[in-house]
């Protein structure tokens, strides 16, 4: 796991003859400003990560994320939250019976990041690269998580584990479920009490779990 700062310095050093003072100046920035992203005391603004990541020749997602994905205008202010991850909101594209996914960012109002500090990251062993924020949608799984509210999905954590929240492509349709064990056969349960509703549904072939639910944050709080 890699952060903003440290894949400044790693891509620098891959330039043949770009030092730091030859990065500043072509920024237009002093030395110390740039030594400062390298070391983890500053960031770059908002306005100057597009120009950071030509200098480095690498895309702005790369730069933020350490991810290589589909390019998105849009860029967060990390400026305004040093020592923090930018997850950016998205919307998984999959198709049924096909495990993998591609994501939509959106770059609209609905598109402002979750700003996470690198050290919870860190913490829990989470790869920032492959973490995406979601809405929720429905009511399958209140009370707890309402229509609406926002969770981030660690798509590098697939295992299956009892009791613990998803994000599934379950048949070709995007869900957040609860996976439950009954009589040696693995279910995706919805939260909501009424079950009649809402009833479990069993995990087939065409069931893929995309990434564990880490991180929850409700609309309504």
């Amino acid at each position: 796991m890699s952060t903003i700062h440290e894949r400044i310095k790693a891509l620098r050093k891959k330039q043949p003859g770009l030092s730091i003072e030859r990065l500043a100046d072509i920024l237009g920035v002093s030395w110390q400003t740039v030594q400062q992203w390298e070391n983890g005391k500053s960031a770059p603004q908002r306005k100057r990560v597009q120009a950071v990541a030509d200098a480095l020749d690498t895309t702005v997602d790369y730069l933020l994320t350490g991810a290589h994905g589909a390019e998105s205008q849009f860029i967060p202010d990390l400026e305004a939250h040093p020592g923090a991850v930018a997850v950016r909101k998205v919307i998984f594209k999959i198709s049924a019976g096909i495990a993998g996914f591609s994501v939509e960012y959106l770059d609209n109002g609905e598109g402002e990041p979750i700003f996470q500090p690198e050290s919870w990251f860190s913490k829990r062993g989470i790869d920032p690269a492959k973490v995406y924020a979601a809405r929720i949608g429905g009511h399958s799984m209140e009370p707890k998580y309402l229509e609406g509210d926002v969770v981030m999905i660690d798509t590098g954590d697939t295992k299956r584990e009892k009791d613990a929240v998803y994000a599934f492509n379950h048949e070709g349709e995007f869900t957040i479920k609860r996976l439950a064990y009954k009589l040696r056969r693995w279910y995706l349960v919805s939260d909501n009490p009424n079950q009649k509703a809402y009833a479990p549904q069993e995990c087939t072939d065409a069931t893929y779990i995309l990434g564990r639910v880490v991180l929850h944050q409700s609309e309504s709080l």
